[in-house]
């Protein structure tokens, strides 16, 4: 009887922990590195932009309350660190105004295709679905954007 219950206790210390833990988290941001510092954005393009794709593609990461479990955590922790390292507007390349001007390209590329938000990132945020005429808005900004961008890089 008794080693039933030590047995019983220690899967269940296992068990907590494996299952519930720390949400991850953000790295700090330095408001002069931002994409807001070195791009002229307007508000509804920026409301836009915070609403769909800073939760994976900046260090201001809102981490949902299934974070806390470790499996979901590991997955969309993934899926954040990959955003991070395709485009991180909370870490613009300022001084690199052609990446700067690929990155504005590939967010437009990417809400076109519908590549962007993730399909899988839409089931359970579907405040961050993007419509037809909110791509277009964020589109028309980029590649002005990232034409000034590359302006500038050519003097």
């Amino acid at each position: 009887m008794g080693m039933r219950w030590l047995l019983l206790a220690f899967l269940g210390l296992i068990s907590a922990t494996f299952l519930i833990s720390r949400e991850p988290v953000n790295p700090l941001v330095d408001p002069r590195r931002t994409a807001e510092a070195h791009l002229e954005i307007p508000r509804n393009v920026s409301n836009i932009l915070h609403r769909a794709c800073y939760d994976c593609h900046s260090n201001e990461t809102k981490w949902p309350w299934y974070t806390r479990f470790v499996p979901a955590r590991k997955l969309v922790a993934h899926d954040v660190e990959k955003g991070r390292k395709t485009i991180n507007l909370s870490e613009w390349p300022s001084a690199n105004k052609r990446v700067g001007a690929s990155w504005l390209l590939a967010t437009c590329s990417g809400l076109k295709s519908g590549a962007m938000p993730k399909p899988r990132y839409l089931w359970l945020h579907p405040g961050a679905r993007v419509s037809p005429a909110e791509i277009d808005q964020i589109c028309e900004w980029s590649q002005s954007e990232a034409r000034r961008l590359i302006a500038e890089a050519r003097k």
